[in-house]
């Protein structure tokens, strides 16, 4: 977990805001995509190429999983099978 909190520590504002949506949709076992992620993005702003980019990008890759156009956090890919 330690690793982790490091990570979180060195992300940019919008990683954060990236991070922190994927928390709040995991809250209801939910993956989202980068255009819902944008929607309902928390504490800033970025165009949807943006978010992409930084999805696309470590350190997020180490905290988040993807399936097919889907992200969920690091260790709960079983909820992809929802989408």
């Amino acid at each position: 977990m330690a690793h982790n909190t490091n990570i979180v520590e060195h992300l940019t504002a919008l990683s954060k805001a990236i991070l922190e949506t994927v928390v709040y949709f995991d809250i209801f076992d939910y993956p989202v995509s980068p255009s819902e992620i944008h929607k309902y993005l928390h504490y800033s702003s970025g165009s949807l190429w943006d978010i992409q980019v930084h999805l696309d990008r470590t350190p997020l890759l180490e905290l988040l999983v993807r399936e097919n156009s889907y992200y969920a956090l690091t260790g709960r890919s079983e909820i992809f099978k929802i989408r």
